[in-house]
């Protein structure tokens, strides 16, 4: 399977290379590479911030309860509340998206199935008892 060739832009100097490709990643500039690996690092930790946050959303919301954490994710501190709707709280789209997904499944798995064959089958031949007792009755 070959990578893609990812093309970008650090500090006004263009680079398009792949990740096999170790001659064009030795030819990135040190101070390109210092600002692209930390902002890759920030990527990788909103990633698993935006995971800590749904999840926390999510057990808010199904617990009924209205409480607020704090959430410690590598030095970065976020307050979660259930209830509030300050500047902190606000998730951003991928966050909200996956925790929709979640609200979603999770409302498949809680909600009954339809009516079945055999419910019908049922409730047919209860009426049809009613009404047969219903004409003797009469």
């Amino acid at each position: 399977m070959k990578n893609p060739k990812i093309t970008f832009i650090v500090n006004g100097n263009t680079y398009s290379l792949r990740a096999t490709d170790i001659e064009s990643i030795d030819g990135i500039a040190k101070l390109d590479r210092l600002n692209l690996v930390e902002l890759l690092e920030a990527i990788r930790r909103q990633a698993q911030l935006s995971k800590v946050v749904v999840q926390a959303a999510v057990d808010d919301l199904t617990s009924g309860h209205q409480t607020t954490r704090s959430i410690a994710g590598q030095g970065d501190e976020i307050a979660v509340s259930a209830g509030g709707n300050t500047e902190a709280d606000r998730l951003s789209t991928s966050q909200v998206d996956d925790l929709m997904a979640r609200l979603i499944m999770e409302e498949k798995q809680q909600t009954k199935p339809g009516l079945t064959r055999s419910g019908i089958y049922k409730f047919v031949g209860c009426l049809a008892i009613v009404v047969i007792i219903f004409i003797l009755a009469l």
